[in-house]
């Protein structure tokens, strides 16, 4: 899948300046998107702080990152809630902390992506670990 293929990028690039991949506007959006993870719940608050419409957003998404900047703010709010999971917060506090406004929402959205549940998830985490 693209947010895969986009995930592992922005793994492998970690130590590159991320404006080498992606354009100037679209790294703003990525960046504020990333450092407000927790309080961005819709694709209107992302154009409405950085003053940009939504159709021009829709455009540099669908144009250098191939998917729709919900698609991409649903994945980045995922990994923040595996990365939380596995720091040891439970599913509604990794829920809520990743900015989800509801768990049904979010388990929702984690299944479909990661095919279990978070609950599953972290109780495999944590017997990994042990």
């Amino acid at each position: 899948r693209i947010l895969d293929l986009l995930f592992d990028i922005e793994k492998f690039s970690e130590n590159k300046n991320t404006s080498e991949l992606v354009s100037k506007p679209l790294v703003a959006v990525i960046s504020y998107i990333k450092e407000n993870i927790e309080s961005v719940h819709s694709v209107k608050e992302i154009c409405d702080a950085m003053k940009i419409s939504r159709a021009y957003l829709t455009g540099l998404f669908r144009l250098e990152i191939g998917c729709t900047p919900y698609e991409y703010l649903i994945h980045q709010k995922l990994e923040h809630s595996v990365h939380l999971l596995n720091s040891g917060k439970n599913v509604t506090e990794a829920c809520f902390a990743s900015g989800f406004n509801s768990c049904s929402v979010y388990i929702e959205a984690f299944k479909k992506r990661f095919s279990t549940t978070p609950y599953q998830y972290m109780k495999a985490s944590k017997s990994r670990k042990m």
